[in-house]
């Protein structure tokens, strides 16, 4: 020994002697005989030692203690570093008492009556026990955004309602009081809870669900708390808990509300002390289990139905092995245990109040016991009542370690530091290597806090990047953090050492004796740790891969191994990260030379790519069409909304894919609030002129829709209203401007027009003559059964002219100066009126009002639907007296675009206001027409559109012609006929929309549309365009009837139908299908009110194929009734006609293969839907086809022939053999 060390050992065992009697009132003789043999330390050093601060922690010793440091900050690079303090954890709970011993494996025995007795309010009169209480952990009114209290404990919606005699409270026998406190909440969810000041948190359970309804499960909030254990201060009946985190469901955000806790003290009702008992047995392996529990507790139930359920090895047999290799210096021989109690297939979690003792057989003669929980051992007291038997008390089930003593030495002294960083180590020790260094046992070192540590972070830049640079060398980019693990001696708490208060430990560690591990942070197994050294003044030279295990968001390593050889530079690596973590060398008082040796650990990934995180695009406004709010980039996955529709404000998610951050480090999800403006709508008042006597349009004209939208389409429109002067005064003028009116994605601006009021005007003062005036024809909206909305039959605007030209469009609007009224010399007036609405055709006048008469009508020579004669296009009224309006009760209309006959009330207005005089002409000419027109005959219909035929009646019959039953299609090719549509009987429609049909209207089938494609084996697949306009419907969905592809996305532009085995016997091929459709702006304005206001609708659908004229293969099958007489040995006749049979299909076959070679019967040549004639083939194919019919009629004949023979010779027969 050297005489440095053995001087510094004389000092710490004087100085260790000193401190452990300073507090007897002998200390200072004691100090001064300690001063006597050691004259090195002074009267002045004593004092000033003495008056250091103290850092040590409370002693730790025995392998039931688990200490914990509580640690200091990390010191300052420039500042006289300051060791890690610690603390001690908190010792093994006492075990519940061993019941009596178990009587028999069959035997149950269980306790009576339950019954609760109310205890005193105040917590002096609660005796110890357990008890049911009422106890409701709230957010306050003035907090919640509900306005009132929000119980936690409450499991409904919206939590509201106090819970009454929740819980269990048990009060100790120093009157401590502990609560388990229910949190059933999955709406307005518990994330996190710390302690208060009159309420401490003893443990917590996670789990449970939270109730996302409709909203996307955030990933980040897998679970909550489900409950709470706390200890209560005092007995005031309310408690607010510290620092708490909420995760409320409903708002998708984190909130941090006061959680306070309401304790019914006064009506606690305590638990009787009769106990339920009951013995588990597995007679597999002879584990044992007694349980008993209080009374009443809610338990009991289930465990008179339990089952003990024992599995040896454990399942979790490497865990607790991993666990024990911590307690052992050594690995010790072991029997893992898994034992567990079972009800109604779910694993019982016992309480505190349940009383487990168990038996458990063994080989091993001296034994022990631990419970594994989490990687933690916790040794309990056992005995061995039997040979080969060992017993325990125990708290719960779950895994079990017994250890076979012989195999391996336990830990002795343990000592665990934890720093703010997350970072931990931990001293493990025989209790023999304290004395070879520093000289004393572990107890006495313990006792006055010499064991410390300094725990950090490395922040240098320069060592760092020296790390990186290491790291590189083995290849890709590296992300490092570094970390400090310095192992101190420290001589604060020995009032007396004349020695550096702290000192590195240079004691060799390892040999079998001692070990010291640490834990550092990582994100998942993708973090690598590495221990690095070097010199101050070389900087980091060297770098090494430690074996580390990921566990829990922790990576466990050793820094001395137990096997360690004292020898080595490994047993003495903690001086230099003594070093590092210090900035002295060896000891506090000495600096840092270039020599100096440092060393770190470090943890290592490979370097993340940083990106800018996605910003919310500016500016979107309401378009009708799907707009990114978020831009996809690089690194990142968008989630939530980062799209939508309609205007409103939304939020989308940005998840890092994996190797990537953010650019400022960080990795969680990153929330984009954006929005969609609401597009502008122009309401504009376009002005009007009205005769004194008439009433007012007050029409809104509104422009601005986007993406084809209509008032009757948009979502929620409401329209602006024009409200008319209260007084209208002739020759008066008004401006007037739109109000009001709504839309979820529109606003609106508002533009004023004038209401001008002409002079009073007395018709029947008016000269002869012709004059130009205003008067419109039109069906009221509330007659208008097919638009709800008026329209014009003096409006040329047709909804079946080209879209774009100036003709198309829906007859709502007047027009002007579009009439003629002529007054005759005897004071007769006749009103000429032009009707070119070629949409919906006036047919024939209805009953005039009272001062009105048709007196002639012109009719177009072309049929209107059924309707022969034509439609009005003008009509000559007579007009009596100062008559502006008039009605035509019952007129016949026909709806060209519907095909649809309707009776309605048609209205007639004149603005006497508008009228010009334009000759003295006074003739009339009144046209000829016929003013009714017959009905139409019945079945009788509008002829097909262009390019389109009837349907043909569906049949599935066989084809005519030949008699043969061709096996199948010939494989190929074909242009066929197919359609799908709807039946006016569901759509309300009065016609059949053909969703094939790209004309209007899309009433009628259509041919030669489908491509069919035959395969070999005659499987047939048929893919059909769907050709409907969009402006009369979308279709976004085809489902059933053999469905197996569609193209065009969410609005089909064509489907593929599996029509499976083709029989090649039949014409058509009939399925049944459900289509999902968008109706368009031309058919929701046309028949709005059939609609029933809804543009989105679910109707099924029937679907047809024609497939006469594809041409069949295998030259016909004999029926089976036949080839019964085929299968005899046929006669020289009968062998004439089957050779001419075999000739004929061979001539069959030979003709396919001369007309697949010479282009005869091509498969694209289309195929005639509806008709019957052959397909197109050429003369050897029709001479086969003869030959085949005339060799089959021949064996038809032989064969009857054979049958009469048959019938003769049987009489015969049979007298010959009775």
């Amino acid at each position: 020994m050297s005489l440095h060390h053995y001087r510094s050992r004389s000092r710490l065992l004087a100085a260790v002697v000193a401190a452990l009697l300073v507090a007897s009132p002998t200390a200072p003789a004691i100090a001064s005989e300690l001063d006597g043999v050691n004259p090195e330390v002074s009267q002045s050093d004593a004092s000033r030692t003495g008056a250091a601060e103290e850092n040590s922690g409370a002693p730790s010793s025995g392998p039931e203690q688990t200490p914990a440091e509580t640690p200091h900050a990390e010191p300052e690079p420039t500042h006289e570093p300051t060791p890690n303090s610690e603390t001690q954890k908190p010792g093994p709970v006492e075990p519940v008492p061993a019941p009596e011993p178990a009587p028999s494996p069959a035997h149950k025995s269980e306790s009576g009556g339950l019954t609760n007795q109310e205890a005193p309010a105040s917590q002096a009169a609660l005796e110890p026990g357990v008890y049911t209480v009422t106890a409701n952990p709230y957010v306050a009114g003035s907090d919640a955004p509900i306005g009132v209290n929000v119980y936690l404990s409450d499991s409904g919606f919206p939590p509201v309602r106090p819970q009454k005699n929740n819980a269990t409270l048990r009060v100790g026998l120093d009157g401590s009081m502990e609560v388990d406190v229910p949190f059933n909440q999955e709406i307005f969810t518990l994330q996190s809870l710390s302690d208060g000041k009159d309420v401490s948190i003893k443990s917590t359970a996670r789990g449970g669900k939270l109730a996302w309804g409709n909203n996307e499960p955030d990933p980040a909030y897998p679970d909550r708390i489900t409950s709470v254990t706390a200890q209560l201060a005092n007995a005031s009946g309310e408690y607010t808990f510290g620092k708490a985190t909420e995760y409320a469901v409903i708002l998708l955000a984190e909130k941090h509300w006061d959680i306070h806790l309401s304790v019914d003290l006064a009506h606690a009702q305590r638990h009787s002390t009769e106990e339920f008992v009951q013995d588990y047995v597995d007679s597999k392996t002879g584990a044992k289990v007694r349980v008993s529990a209080r009374a009443n507790d809610p338990l009991i139930p289930a465990l008179r139905e339990a089952s003990l359920r024992v599995s040896t090895p454990s399942a979790d047999h490497d865990a607790v092995q991993r666990t024990l290799q911590r307690e052992f210096v050594g690995n010790p021989r072991f029997a893992s245990w898994k034992l567990s109690l079972e009800s109604t297939g779910e694993t019982l979690l016992t309480n505190k109040n349940i009383g487990m003792a168990v038996q458990l057989p063994t080989t091993a003669a001296n034994t022990s016991v631990l419970r594994v929980t989490d990687s933690t051992a916790v040794a309990l007291d056992s005995s061995s009542p039997a040979e080969n038997v060992v017993a325990f008390t125990s708290e719960g089930l779950g895994n079990f370690a017994v250890v076979d003593n012989d195999s391996a030495r336990r830990w002795s002294h343990r000592k665990d530091f934890e720093s703010p960083h997350h970072t931990t180590m931990t001293y493990r020790s025989t209790g023999e290597a304290e004395w070879n260094y520093p000289g004393l046992d572990y107890e006495s070192l313990d006792a006055v806090g010499a064991l410390h540590s300094y725990l950090g972070v490395e922040e240098s830049p320069a060592r760092l990047g020296e790390a990186r640079r290491l790291l590189s060398l083995q290849g890709s980019n590296w992300e490092v953090s570094a970390y400090t693990f310095g192992f101190d001696l420290s001589y604060e708490g020995v009032p007396f050492a004349n020695v550096a208060k702290h000192q590195a430990w240079e004691g060799a560690l390892g040999g079998m004796l001692s070990s010291l591990s640490g834990t550092v942070p990582v994100r998942d197994e993708k973090d690598h740790v590495y221990l690095v050294k070097g010199t101050v003044g070389s900087g980091l030279q060297s770098v090494e891969r430690i074996n580390s295990r990921f566990e829990n968001g922790r990576a466990e390593f050793a820094i001395v191994n137990t096997d360690a050889d004292p020898d080595s530079a490994s047993a003495k690596i903690q001086v230099p990260l003594w070093n590092a973590a210090t900035g002295k060398d060896r000891d506090i008082d000495t600096p840092q030379t270039p020599e100096t040796e440092i060393a770190y650990v470090v943890v290592a990934r490979e370097a993340l790519t940083r990106i800018d995180a996605p910003h919310a695009a500016p500016g979107l406004v309401y378009t009708g069409k799907n707009q990114t709010g978020v831009p996809d980039g690089d690194g990142y996955a968008l989630s939530v909304k980062p799209s939508a529709v309609n205007a409103g404000s939304y939020v989308a998610r940005a998840t890092l894919k994996t190797g990537y951050s953010w650019a400022d480090g960080s990795t969680a999800p990153v929330d984009i609030r954006w929005e969609i403006a609401p597009a502008t709508l122009e309401a504009r008042y376009p002005g009007e002129s009205m005769a004194p006597n008439g009433v007012p349009r007050l029409e809104v004209k509104t422009t601005g829709f986007v993406n084809g939208e209509t008032p009757s389409t948009a979502a929620a429109y409401v329209a602006p209203k024009v409200h008319g002067p209260e007084r209208i005064t002739a020759g008066g003028s008004y401006k007037l401007a739109p109000s009001g009116g709504s839309a979820a994605n529109y606003r609106f601006t508002y533009h004023e027009g004038t209401l001008s009021v002409g002079h009073s005007i007395d018709p029947n003062s008016w000269k002869p003559g012709t004059y130009r005036i205003t008067a419109n024809l039109f069906v009221p909206a509330a007659q208008n059964d097919i638009l709800g909305r008026t329209a014009f039959m003096t409006n040329p605007k047709n909804p079946l002219a080209p879209e774009g030209s100036a003709q198309y469009g829906i007859p709502l609007d007047p027009v002007r100066d579009n009439a003629t009224l002529t007054v005759s010399p005897n004071g007769k007036r006749s009103l000429t009126v032009d009707l070119p609405n070629p949409a919906f055709t006036l047919i024939e006048f209805g009953k005039p009002s009272a001062g009105v008469s048709v007196t002639g009508v012109e009719r177009g020579n072309t049929p209107v639907g059924p309707h022969s004669g034509g439609r009005i296009t003008r009509a000559v009224i007579g007009i009596e007296g100062a008559t502006s309006t008039a009605t035509f009760t019952q007129s016949r209309v026909f709806a060209v675009p519907l095909s649809l006959d309707k009776t309605w009330n048609l209205s007639l207005e004149i603005d006497y206001a508008s009228a010009k005089r334009v000759s003295d002409d006074t003739e009339v000419k009144v046209p000829g027409g016929a003013q009714t027109s017959p009905a139409p005959k019945p079945g009788v219909q509008p002829g097909p559109a262009g390019g389109t035929t009837p349907r043909p009646a569906h049949t599935s019959g066989p084809r005519p012609g030949l008699e043969k039953q061709p096996t199948r299609l010939t494989a190929g090719t074909y242009t066929v006929s197919a359609n799908i549509w709807f039946s006016k009987s569901v759509t309300g429609l009065p016609l059949d929309p053909h969703i094939t049909n790209g004309g209007f209207p899309p009433k009628d089938p259509v041919t030669n549309n489908a491509k069919l494609t035959v395969d070999s084996e005659g499987n047939g697949a048929v893919t059909v365009p769907i050709a409907i306009q969009s402006r009369i419907m979308t279709v976004r969905s085809l489902t059933g009837g053999g469905v197996i592809s569609t193209a065009g996305g969410n609005a089909l532009n064509s489907v593929t139908v599996d029509l499976g085995k083709i029989d090649p016997t039949v014409q058509t091929i009939t399925r049944s299908m459900e289509a999902s459709v968008t109706i368009g702006d031309l058919a929701f304005s046309i028949g709005g009110p059939i609609f029933k206001g809804s543009r989105e609708h679910t109707w099924p659908a029937s679907f047809e194929v024609a497939i006469a004229g594809v041409p069949t293969s295998g030259g016909g099958i004999v029926p089976e009734f036949l080839q019964a007489k085929l299968d005899g040995t046929p006669s020289a006749d009968e062998a004439k006609l089957l050779k001419a049979l075999e000739a004929a299909k061979k001539a069959n076959a030979s003709s396919r293969e001369a007309d697949n070679g010479g282009g005869l019967a091509r498969p694209e040549s289309p195929a005639r839907a509806g008709k019957t004639e052959m397909p197109r083939t050429g003369a050897v194919v029709a001479s086969a086809g003869a030959l085949l019919a005339l060799a089959l009629a021949g064996v038809l004949l032989m064969l009857r022939r054979r049958a009469r023979n048959d019938a003769h010779q049987a009489p015969a027969d049979h007298a010959a053999t009775g």
